[in-house]
């Protein structure tokens, strides 16, 4: 009736694969089975009540480590977060998750401390690792009846992800919150942390390892306390997105590159430049034509036939960018009020720093109109 409506997606996988003997249930279809062994899936399945997506219960997530105030935060996350557990958390398992990816491989990590259980598995294909640890969790939560969980990961993105409500975006987002409220439901209590990576936490460094196991080449049999598992899953619309963005990016820069034209402005930006400098429309046209150098200088007049000899009238040497920007003395005056914002700023003092640097471009900008010189 609404091919259109943002819990379509939602409401097709809970209705896909219902019992035969039990109205108004459902299992996790495929990926379920692809993920949990077969004997443990015969004995316990998974079923989501028919409940209304806007009913459903929302992820609790706790970000108090990164809202730690600065200037101190960077250093005092750690104690911070080891506190935390100690006081608020005391009484819950601890599964730590972390991913890992190569050029060829995608892998995550799972660690559950109290349980002792160590998976290090390899994704096909290599997209979202955090969130299909995030997962895998819950599938943990479930199989051993956990009552109270806290999932732990320094995985920023998959968490707002989780949290954000968004369901179209992710297929792995929208069956975390599912798994979610149906454990909720039976009286499970889950809370996802965020925490620093690499600072040494003993839970989160276990799981890291696990991740990059699970990405080299030489991932053999199950050893010890370490489960290997290859799991293949499906794709989202968001990872599929950002793939694409990446593929592109890399042809427009090959061919960016490659191309023999535009040689001043690629003298400044070997690369497509990604930052947003925040100007108006015509502050952003007069700094490119500055990085191009096709202005109305006098040299680039000359070329077009349009002026007589392309040189300054006051040095009389060819008026480039360069030297209209930092050496021409008839703009002495504004050009030292820009050269001391530029030193005070740690921008160093050649033309291709000066019109590359994104907080220069400004005071490059109140330059031009200071001179009230015609670009």
């Amino acid at each position: 009736m609404f091919p259109t409506h943002p819990t379509k997606p939602i409401i097709e996988d809970c209705w896909q694969e219902c019992f035969q003997d039990s109205v108004n249930f459902c299992s996790f279809n495929i990926l379920t089975k692809s993920t949990i062994t077969g004997d443990l899936l015969q004995a316990n399945v998974l079923r989501i009540f028919d409940s209304r997506p806007w009913l459903l219960h929302h992820p609790i997530l706790d970000f108090s480590v990164l809202n730690l105030a600065q200037p101190s935060g960077t250093t005092a996350r750690v104690p911070f977060f080891l506190s935390t557990l100690h006081e608020y958390y005391s009484g819950h398992h601890k599964i730590y998750i972390d991913g890992s990816k190569t050029a060829s491989l995608t892998g995550c990590g799972i660690y559950v401390e109290q349980l002792n259980i160590h998976q290090s598995i390899t994704i096909n294909p290599s997209f979202s690792a955090e969130l299909f640890g995030i997962l895998r969790a819950l599938y943990c939560v479930f199989i051993y009846a956990i009552p109270k969980v806290l999932i732990i990961t320094g995985s920023l993105g998959a968490l707002q992800s989780v949290g954000s409500g968004c369901w179209t975006t992710h297929v792995f987002a929208s069956k975390i919150v599912l798994m979610c409220s149906t454990l909720a439901k039976a009286g499970r209590e889950i809370v996802f942390m965020w925490v620093p990576d690499h600072r040494g936490i003993p839970g989160n460094e276990i799981a890291d390892s696990l991740a990059k196991m699970a990405t080299s080449d030489n991932r053999g049999p199950d050893v010890g306390q370490v489960s290997h598992k290859t799991v293949s899953t499906c794709v989202s619309f968001a990872d599929i997105c950002q793939h694409l963005r990446a593929h592109y990016d890399h042809v427009w820069n090959a061919r960016y590159q490659s191309d023999p034209k535009g040689t001043s402005y690629k003298a400044i930006y070997p690369r497509r430049r990604k930052e947003d400098l925040r100007l108006v429309q015509e502050d952003t046209a007069t700094l490119f034509l500055l990085r191009t150098g096709h202005c109305k200088l006098h040299l680039y007049l000359f070329r077009l036939g349009l002026h007589p000899d392309g040189l300054c009238d006051v040095c009389k040497i060819p008026e480039t960018v360069s030297h209209f920007l930092l050496i021409c003395p008839k703009f002495r005056a504004q050009r030292e009020t820009l050269l001391a914002s530029l030193r005070n700023m740690g921008v160093n003092i050649n033309i291709q720093d000066v019109l590359r640097h994104s907080d220069a471009s400004r005071l490059v900008q109140l330059f031009v109109d200071e001179t009230h010189r015609t670009i």
